[in-house]
């Protein structure tokens, strides 16, 4: 956190954290240049096409001011 704060390390992004889930208070999640991404791996049939689906439904929900599906905060 400290080199992601002096710039040292313009950003990082994370898929792996620990403890995990990372608590709703802990310090990465305000680090403005710190990007945490969901933690999925192992891969399923159709996968890519699910998630663009989900995205695309979350994308058309932000834009008519709807709440996301599966946010996470």
């Amino acid at each position: 956190m400290d080199a992601l704060k002096s710039g040292k390390i313009r950003a990082a992004y994370l898929d792996v954290t620990d403890p995990e889930p990372l608590p709703p208070d802990h310090p990465l999640w305000f680090v403005p240049n710190c990007y945490i991404t969901p933690h999925s791996s192992g891969g399923h049939y159709n996968e890519a096409l699910r998630l663009a689906k989900h995205f695309v439904a979350n994308l058309r929900r932000f834009d008519n001011g709807e709440p996301l599906i599966d946010r996470i905060v």
